[in-house]
């Protein structure tokens, strides 16, 4: 009789499992320094002597972490800001999976409000770039995490930027003192920015994007896959058969009122700006916003949810990760630990 009333003996990897997903929904919001440079050459024109305070939420993985800390994500926004249902997400995804993320909120640490596009207007690539690299000097300052096995991931305007960091001049502007990401991963990134001098910092960079999205051109991103690898980075560039945004929420075809697809310019190594076509200059507000009324197109582009794109660039992502389980992967993480003897 005592054995059919019994409960059975819980099951101790559900109870695990629940227990990381409750740690990783339980995401808080932490505060580093950052920077606030209108255009990437500003670091090294006086933006540095000026911090400022960013933000963003940062989720841990359940129990205690490793010898030598948990390997760290950075998320960089796309112009809508950090949604709940796409860098929020993730960031509970992949904490639930062993990465300490931090969500970056840069419309937030610089008091930007008002409707999406006003806010896109006044957020520049520059600035997110400085949040990123700020937020990757704060996970290598928490004990619990390894600052050398960091890597950004970004969704559409931050895919590009995920991009751009990847270049050594860029790096060397907002991290001076060595070190960088040791991997980067591009979700539908803009196609807008490429670099005259590609070397990049040896970091590989996961880029995936939509064969439908007009937000994008397939074409460009194959050029910039190759700035990549000539620059000295492994490469994965995946080309799915989907729109923008495959894993939102979107189950119908959603239009969105503007592209960036014909936008295109040239990132100088010391982090000048110059349209690409013209040669001009892109250095402050007014020339930025000439650019952009010119070359943005009204046509605008399909955002749509692809449940099996979203499964295989899921995967592909984890499966990218698994690396930074096993140490550095950045020529410059390697060099580092070489230097300290480790």
């Amino acid at each position: 009789m005592w054995s059919r009333c019994r409960r059975p003996a819980p099951d101790m990897g559900s109870i695990a499992m629940a227990e990381a997903r409750q740690k990783a929904q339980d995401g808080h919001t932490v505060s580093f320094r950052s920077w606030n440079p209108y255009m990437p050459r500003d670091m090294a024109e006086g933006a540095r002597d000026r911090p400022i305070e960013a933000q963003g939420t940062l989720y841990l993985p359940a129990g205690e972490a490793p010898p030598g800390g948990w390997p760290g994500v950075v998320i960089a926004q796309g112009l809508g800001g950090p949604m709940r249902n796409r860098e929020m997400a993730y960031g509970r995804w992949l904490a639930e999976h062993g990465h300490a993320t931090l969500v970056l909120d840069s419309y937030a640490s610089r008091n930007i409000r008002g409707p999406e596009t006003w806010k896109a207007l006044r957020l520049t690539t520059a600035m997110v770039l400085a949040d990123a690299f700020g937020a990757l000097a704060y996970l290598g300052s928490r004990p619990e995490i390894d600052g050398e096995r960091v890597a950004i991931k970004g969704y559409s305007y931050g895919g590009m930027v995920s991009q751009v960091a990847a270049f050594e001049p860029i790096r060397d502007l907002y991290q001076p003192e060595g070190g960088g990401f040791a991997a980067h991963i591009a979700y539908y990134s803009c196609s807008v920015v490429r670099m005259k001098e590609p070397e990049t910092t040896g970091a590989p960079v996961l880029i995936m994007i939509g064969e439908r999205d007009r937000n994008v051109s397939v074409e460009r991103t194959q050029k910039i896959a190759e700035d990549l690898r000539r620059g000295g980075s492994d490469v994965r560039l995946k080309v799915f058969d989907c729109y923008h945004q495959w894993d939102g929420d979107d189950v119908e075809p959603r239009r969105f009122g503007f592209h960036l697809r014909h936008c295109h310019v040239e990132l100088q190594p010391d982090g000048e700006l110059r349209v690409e076509e013209s040669g001009r200059k892109i250095d402050g507000p007014l020339s930025r916003l000439l650019f952009l009324a010119t070359h943005v197109s009204s046509r605008g582009y399909t955002i749509q949810k692809n449940r099996e794109v979203t499964r295989r660039s899921n995967a592909e992502v984890l499966d990218f990760l698994d690396g930074l389980r096993r140490g550095p992967i950045s020529r410059a993480g390697q060099a580092r630990r070489a230097g300290q003897g480790r």
